[in-house]
């Protein structure tokens, strides 16, 4: 018996339902603004002041967090918020926003600067970056309370200046990178995870090379294992006991890698020695950790943005990337709502109020 093509064959469900899921109602406020005459002196009386733009501020923080927190393209955004809120925007109404948010942010950035110049220590990185397709860095520095990104034209000792402040007198850990070396090696911590890096691929090599780079990974491991302890127990006497052997043990691995038939390995070998007194900050110092993990994590979805979009067209742009990475990472340093955050910043912007301190007051501090 022929199957009936109107009857549901057998497994399948008597029928399908599709659910139109509607868009998130946005809010919409019409202002009218008429100009009446008055009726004894004949003096056409001009609206009052309304509201400029036809977005308000929260909308402004949505389209800056879906292109500057999540990476969104401007398109890609116009087209969440249109799926999501049934907004018809354009591509330049994004970076319409995008402005705007950048020029409210400008107080709450420098005073972020101001702070780091005033933290007694900073991890700091830096990655490449675009502004019309030439060449740009973005740099970053860590510290316990805040973040700071800025973009700049080149990797030079002078950036680095800039970006921590002339007072800075803490300690700065990152990588072996020639610019820091502005820095007195008592105020460095060099990163302890690149070192192990360089170290794994000598340690893949045969021969001399190879063994050298498996002992000196070996004892690396031990340093790390150590520090680990210490994050256990907190015992700063322990530490310093346990650390000092493995130093000397690889001061002498540093010395016998100078005599290796490798350029790579006696030049990685007598840069280390040079460095020396700062891969140990660690042990002594309080808050600084042997790795520079905290500049590399602020630094991953800059790097993933950077690869989604290329930089920036122009020197506002940039502007607004570094303001609002600043502002995001502070945000979730201190656990508050980006949103919330830019929404009222925006709001104080258009009031012409002060903008809201992305810095806790002393009393929440304490």
């Amino acid at each position: 018996m022929p199957l009936d093509p109107d009857l549901p064959t057998e497994g399948e469900p008597d029928c399908v339902q599709v659910w139109e899921v509607p868009p998130i109602a946005p809010q919409i406020v019409e202002h009218r603004g008429e100009r009446v005459r008055c009726p004894h002196c004949g003096v056409l009386v001009p609206a009052p002041d309304l509201p400029e733009g036809a977005f308000g501020p929260r909308l402004t923080a949505i389209g800056s967090v879906l292109h500057g927190r999540f990476r969104l393209s401007m398109r890609e955004t116009t087209e969440v918020l249109g799926d999501l809120f049934g907004i018809a925007l354009g591509a330049g109404s994004i970076s319409t926003l995008c402005q705007e948010v950048q020029a409210a942010l400008g107080e709450p950035y420098e005073a972020v600067r101001a702070q780091v110049e005033a933290e007694t220590r900073a991890n700091v990185d830096e990655t490449g970056w675009k502004q019309a397709g030439e060449r740009r860095w973005l740099w970053v520095a860590v510290t316990a309370l805040c973040t700071f990104f800025v973009v700049a034209k080149n990797r030079s000792a002078a950036v680095l200046l800039s970006l921590l402040g002339e007072t800075f007198d803490g300690v700065v850990s990152s990588d072996r990178y020639k610019a820091y070396l502005s820095i007195p090696l008592e105020r460095r911590q060099v990163c302890w995870a690149h070192l192990k890096r360089n170290l794994l691929a000598f340690a893949e090599r045969g021969g001399a090379i190879g063994d050298w780079g498996t002992e000196a990974v070996g004892v690396v491991e031990q340093v790390f294992a150590a520090w680990y302890r210490y994050k256990d127990v907190g015992d700063r006497a322990r530490l310093q006991d346990e650390i000092a052997p493995l130093r000397r043990e690889l001061q002498g691995l540093w010395e016998r890698g100078t005599t290796l038939p490798s350029w790579a390995v006696r030049a990685f070998c007598n840069d280390v020695t040079k460095l020396e007194p700062a891969l140990w900050t660690f042990v002594t110092v309080q808050g600084v950790e042997p790795t520079n993990n905290a500049a590399e994590r602020a630094l991953r979805p800059a790097v993933l943005w950077r690869k989604g979009c290329f930089g920036a067209d122009s020197a506002p742009g940039n502007e607004f990337v570094a303001r609002i990475l600043t502002v995001t990472a502070t945000c979730r340093q201190q656990r508050r709502g980006l949103l919330a955050y830019l929404t009222e910043v925006v709001t104080a912007h258009r009031l012409g109020q002060p903008a809201l301190s992305l810095l806790p007051t002393r009393s929440a501090q304490g």
